[in-house]
């Protein structure tokens, strides 16, 4: 009986903590914004490193010409989630931390950063959607595989 016991509590434990992890395979894939502005387009690929680590490529293009692009790291370190961005040529990330989870959706913040202050992401049926904001100017983004 006492081994019952013990394995029943050893299965809820390890539910418990299984559950508590954070997933965001939703991000992964090859996105194109819908919602950019005419003569550019605009991409952001997701893989999945491992299960504490998605690596993020965003790039827009203007006549074949990449104008902008970022390379982004949400990562786990000491039990807690990051958001790290770095623009192309740079070699420090500007890091923000995870302050929302939820089932496909999160949002992280930096509120020493100047733009953007939070990062919003969610699912929205089959797009991906997107926000950046400092709490007076948002701007929204709208991804499909």
């Amino acid at each position: 009986m006492k081994n019952i016991i013990y394995i029943l509590f050893c299965f809820i434990i390890f539910s418990a903590c299984k559950s508590n992890q954070q997933n965001f395979d939703f991000l992964i894939g090859n996105w194109t914004r819908t919602n950019e502005k005419a003569g550019k387009m605009t991409f952001e690929n997701w893989k999945k490193e491992n299960h504490t680590t998605y690596l993020g490529h965003s790039f827009t293009l203007k006549n074949n010409d990449t104008i902008w692009q970022e390379y982004t790291t949400l990562i786990k370190e000491n039990d807690k989630w990051f958001y790290k961005v770095k623009m192309n040529h740079e070699t420090s990330s500007t890091d923000f931390t995870l302050i929302e989870f939820g089932e496909n959706k999160f949002s992280v913040e930096n509120q020493q950063n100047d733009f953007p202050k939070v990062i919003k992401y969610w699912m929205d049926k089959n797009l991906l959607m997107a926000e950046i904001t400092d709490g007076k100017t948002t701007i929204p983004f709208q991804f499909k595989k």
